[in-house]
């Protein structure tokens, strides 16, 4: 998202604590729903564990109104089988840290590999 040309953007960074043993339902989730933003034109995201053992999550958009208007569709629509996993996923889930909603002023990622 080139914010130089006028596209704009929109940022949210997610943080959990999850209980020992549940990260791979937890994972699994967060990819599901990436995956369905992608398809529908978000930024997609980066899922990390932090040094201090938490979950980050970094989800880009186009805009606050994309995200809502995403999550608006994905709720309504969620199947049986995604609704368990994301049962799942709330189950993995010790602490649930504040968000934060960030409007890009500069963003700049390389879209290479950084490895």
């Amino acid at each position: 998202m080139n914010v130089a040309a006028g596209r704009g953007g929109f940022v949210v960074i997610y943080r959990w604590r999850l209980k020992p043993g549940f990260e791979a339902d937890f994972i699994a989730n967060w990819q599901r729903i990436t995956d369905a933003a992608r398809a529908e034109g978000s930024g997609g995201s980066s899922l990390f564990r932090a040094e201090d053992g938490s979950y980050v999550a970094i989800a880009r958009w186009p805009s606050r109104a994309a995200r809502k208007a995403f999550f608006d569709r994905f709720d309504a629509r969620a199947d049986a089988q995604g609704a368990a996993m994301q049962a799942r996923a709330e189950a993995a889930v010790l602490e649930r840290l504040p968000a934060l909603e960030m409007d890009a002023l500069i963003d700049d990622w390389a879209l290479e590999e950084i490895v």
